[in-house]
């Protein structure tokens, strides 16, 4: 009796398509690990029109960073792999004998791989032109995007790298990091900065090394960042992280480029008689002098799926939105243009992303939507190219599979989130497999849900072999 119980629950539970494989250890699996839960899975071959396995696959969760996949395959067709952004320096009243121009022209298009040694080519291009002196502002010209430039996160998540704001002003993808050291626990901790002297704005600290237990209770890390970027660290930092790297947002990114900007006039010897401004400039007359592609989308998308990078993905979001609409590109403009791309190509019309990055938790899907993204992808070589490879890249060294076994995946957290999409094939085989899997309200610590979420993957990779 209880045997027929098990079998009747496990069968309702999991709403599993068996075939002739015996998924019942990837359901332990899940139980197990997930025990409360809300856990969803799809298994399907490639070649295959039917699913071998699935879990809750019609029903809707959060997959957090996966959703950049669909920015990142939108993006992949609309604009190719070896498009960019670019970023020009124009002038007017351009005068060559004086060596003067009325105004100099900043014209940046949102290139999230927009550098300030890039910034400093297009300075340096003013002073080979034989301009000394700009009669009146300096302007950074943010036309080709609109809107708000942080996406969706809290405020407590504002000053840290992963909430950067993007939008037109990008320069060093607006965050910079520094190493917190101190010298043996109870002792004040420091920041001491990896990123050049220059970009690295004002910082305070009031910070002590202690034990993890207290880190993570009665003293945690916070952090305030005020309008001119200036960082306020207080709380504690668990002492056995001594020297690790931590990466902080420029919350106000037009501060930032002020302060560039005016840095580099002076040490190309330029003087500036107006001011720094951002401004959106009309079509006027201008000198071109100078204009830098950015990164390939083959690069950025790098960025997107190895690393998880917001700013690229949410400023591919607008630029999507832009280009379709021939607008200024924005999030809401994305959103209406990815919901478009969705219906049309991966055959859901009730689906809206509210970001390219996944930051929104209003970003909700199907594992069956994200097999079918999966499945348009897997028709882009290139872009597969771009999927981390589970125990090989960098990021996924610590997350081996059984001998022979090989998985490109992108990832997904956020806090009781997880999730992984990706292809999966077995030893001297050239089947490929689209594996989903997303665990929502795990109730478990992040550290801990990753090794468990393998467990999971390798009973499925048990059941498959």
């Amino acid at each position: 009796m209880i045997a027929r119980l098990l079998a009747v629950s496990f069968l309702i539970f999991s709403t599993a398509v068996a075939h002739a494989t015996d998924f019942s250890g990837v359901e332990r699996a899940i139980q197990t690990q997930f025990p409360k839960a809300h856990v969803g899975v799809l298994i399907q071959r490639l070649d295959e029109n039917e699913p071998i396995f699935a879990r809750h696959a019609n029903e809707l969760f959060y997959p957090a960073s996966v959703t950049k996949l669909f920015t990142s395959l939108a993006a992949w067709e609309r604009f190719g792999p070896a498009w960019a952004f670019v970023t020009q320096i124009e002038t007017t009243g351009l005068d060559i004998e004086q060596g003067t121009a009325d105004r100099v022209i900043l014209r940046l298009s949102g290139d999230p791989s927009f550098t300030g040694n890039q910034l400093n080519i297009l300075i340096r291009a003013l002073a080979k032109q034989g301009i000394k002196s700009i009669k009146q502002d300096f302007i950074l010209e943010t036309s080709s995007m609109e809107g708000p430039a942080v996406s969706n996160f809290m405020v407590e998540d504002l000053p840290w790298y992963f909430a950067a704001p993007g939008g037109a002003l990008v320069l060093d993808k607006n965050r910079w990091g520094a190493y917190i050291e101190g010298e043996q626990l109870g002792s004040p901790a420091f920041l001491s900065p990896s990123s050049p002297a220059s970009v690295v704005p004002a910082f305070q600290t009031r910070v002590e090394l202690a034990p993890t237990d207290i880190t993570e209770t009665i003293c945690p890390l916070e952090a305030q960042v005020d309008e001119q970027n200036t960082l306020t660290l207080r709380g504690c930092w668990p002492a056995e992280r001594n020297g690790a790297l931590l990466r902080f947002a420029y919350t106000n990114p037009e501060a930032h480029f002020k302060t560039q900007v005016l840095s580099l006039l002076k040490k190309h010897n330029i003087t500036l008689k107006g001011s720094v401004v951002q401004s959106s400039v009309s079509a006027i007359e201008t000198n071109l002098i100078m204009a830098l592609r950015g990164e390939p989308l083959t690069h950025l998308l790098e960025d997107v799926i190895q690393m998880s990078d917001n700013v690229v993905a949410d400023n591919l979001f607008r630029q999507y939105g832009g280009q379709h609409f021939s607008a200024p590109g924005s999030l809401a403009r994305g959103k209406v243009a990815m919901g478009e791309y969705i219906a049309e190509n991966l055959m859901d019309d009730s689906i809206t992303l509210f970001d390219g990055s996944g930051s929104s938790r209003y970003n909700l899907f199907t594992p069956q939507l994200i097999h079918r993204l999966l499945s348009r992808i897997s028709t882009h070589e290139g872009l597969v190219a771009l999927f981390p490879q589970m125990g090989v890249s960098e990021k996924m060294k610590s997350r081996p599979l059984p001998s022979g076994w090989t998985m490109r995946a992108k990832t997904g957290s956020a806090t009781s989130i997880s999730a992984l999409a990706g292809f999966l094939s077995p030893p001297d085989s050239d089947v490929t497999y689209s594996v989903v899997i997303v665990i929502n309200q795990a109730g478990q610590a992040l550290e801990k849900m990753k090794p468990r979420e393998d467990k999971v993957l390798h009973a499925i990779i048990e059941a498959l072999a």
